[in-house]
């Protein structure tokens, strides 16, 4: 994988998360414009337009630099004049959700690589989560079925999520990041480029994150299809809008059906 390309700080605008104070939008400005302009910082991780990096700074601590890119240059004049870039949909809603108190990544600072016709890069600077893996590796990684616990644990976690409204849109297992306390599973939802904040539990947008979560980790070959069926179950079970609740097997069998159906997630392909 190719080292971050060198950014121009001519051509950074800085942009400030919700929740984060201008003096904090400061400092982290300060510490990370040399990163970016230097470049040659190797990628941790690295799929289609977007690669990861990793800042160890004596400031800031250790910092996640998100790289989102444009793409061609048609792309790039699209989305400085006519369209929001999607990287810039995830700034807005991720950081929302972290103000309404939702356990993500947090961001510190938000940066576009832009002239007056186009945008080029989008970086979203984040807290590094430590010892994360995601869901799927995670699952994989216990050798076994999940326990009445750990199921316990990923339930309570989709369900605070969409109990403040959120509705993740391309929903999987890879966008759920495990870390464990004291032997307890914590998990926090990241990657919102799809995601909306509606004003409180939204059934269909959460059955259907549901679905595709249950079915990526069966297609990717990340758990069987009994746990699936076991999470749906305890999400069903403890579904948070009573008078939807009779539908909610159904809801959560027919998303993940129709997910199985479509395929593989779309970062996969």
């Amino acid at each position: 994988m190719p080292p971050l390309r060198p950014v121009d700080p001519r051509r950074l605008e800085w942009l400030r998360p919700e929740n984060v104070a201008e003096r904090d939008l400061a400092a982290a400005r300060e510490r990370l414009a040399p990163c970016l302009a230097r470049g040659d910082l190797a990628p941790v991780y690295e799929a289609r337009r977007r690669a990861i990096y990793r800042v160890d700074d004596p400031v800031l601590g250790s910092v996640a630099v998100k790289e989102v890119r444009s793409g061609g240059w048609l792309r790039a004049v699209r989305f400085r004049r006519f369209a929001p870039h999607p990287a810039l949909r995830e700034l807005r809603v991720g950081a929302a959700f972290a103000a309404r108190g939702g356990a993500t990544a947090p961001l510190l600072a938000a940066a576009l690589e832009c002239d007056r016709l186009r945008l080029h890069r989008v970086f979203l600077c984040l807290r590094w989560v430590e010892q994360a893996q995601n869901l799927g590796a995670f699952l994989r990684g216990l050798g076994r079925e999940p326990d009445g616990a750990a199921l316990a644990s990923i339930t309570e976690a989709l369900l605070a999520a969409a109990r403040l409204g959120l509705v993740h849109g391309r929903h999987s297992g890879d966008n759920l990041l495990v870390t464990q306390a004291e032997g307890r599973p914590e998990i926090r939802v990241i990657d919102f480029a799809h995601a909306s904040l509606a004003a409180g539990f939204e059934p269909e947008g959460f059955a259907r994150d549901a679905g595709r979560i249950a079915a990526s980790l069966v297609i990717l070959g990340h758990a069987s299809e009994a746990t699936a069926m076991h999470l749906l179950g305890a999400l069903a079970a403890a579904w948070p809008d009573p008078p939807s609740a009779p539908r909610a097997p159904e809801r959560l069998d027919a998303a993940y059906r129709r997910s199985l159906a479509e395929g593989p997630p779309a970062q996969t392909r």
